[in-house]
């Protein structure tokens, strides 16, 4: 059994464990130091959060919260800033932020800082699947579909029967005996209106590998039970 003394992990000895092989030190990670990092932490988070939850996003989703966050801590900042005097890292990520928001203000920036924040929070852009091509024919179905079930549900209102009825309100008989008093009421307008466009959206590394990993099970599945059926 072999012992190593890693030392002091903040001395430069415990930078190296073996031949060019850095350790990342109190700060928990590489390179020069990053004051926008935990903000992108953050962001990642609610990324992951929001994927999670099948909420589609977009680059620019992306790009928006992480802008949010930082003027919602720049302000936090500042304002502490007026209490007491801020520290040397409270003052370098204020002034990270002061610069990055400034930068912002211009649209190959955002553009570029958009690009950038996908790979430091581990996401990667992918073309939506979720698109479906209509004819014109099937188109012109559809429509006329949807004016004949109208037709039947004006016609039901009116004319319906206590078997008719009974899938669309709670007492036929009450509603038959107040027909006269029903109002039909029709708007071409809706409050919201959902749906998720074709483009492109994000999704995570994670996510991204266990689709990998599940299509190949599922091949190796798929080869299994060839080569089964054809021994038997």
């Amino acid at each position: 059994m072999v012992f190593i003394d890693f030392g002091d992990p903040g001395s430069q000895a415990a930078s190296r464990v073996g031949p060019r092989r850095r350790q990342p030190g109190q700060r928990g990670y590489l390179g020069k130091d990053d004051p926008g990092r935990a903000l992108r932490l953050a962001v990642a988070a609610w990324a992951r959060c929001e994927e999670g939850n099948g909420h589609a996003l977009g680059r620019w989703d992306l790009f928006r919260q992480f802008r949010v966050m930082t003027e919602h801590h720049k302000a936090e900042l500042e304002q502490l800033q007026e209490e007491r005097p801020l520290t040397s890292k409270e003052a370098s990520v204020l002034k990270w932020a002061s610069e990055r928001l400034e930068a912002w203000q211009k649209a190959k920036q955002r553009e570029k800082a958009a690009l950038k924040l996908l790979s430091q929070t581990g996401f990667r852009e992918r073309l939506s699947n979720r698109q479906t091509p209509l004819s014109e024919r099937m188109e012109t179905q559809l429509v006329h579909d949807a004016w004949r079930w109208f037709d039947y549900l004006v016609w039901l209102v009116a004319k319906g029967t206590d078997e008719d009825l009974v899938d669309f309100v709670a007492d036929p008989a009450l509603f038959r005996e107040r027909r006269k008093q029903t109002v039909i009421c029709m708007t071409d307008q809706i409050p919201v209106w959902l749906k998720v466009d074709r483009g492109k959206r994000i999704v995570s590394f994670d996510r991204l590998e266990a689709c990998r990993e599940g299509t190949k099970a599922r091949r190796n599945m798929r080869a299994a039970a060839k080569a089964n059926q054809g021994r038997n």
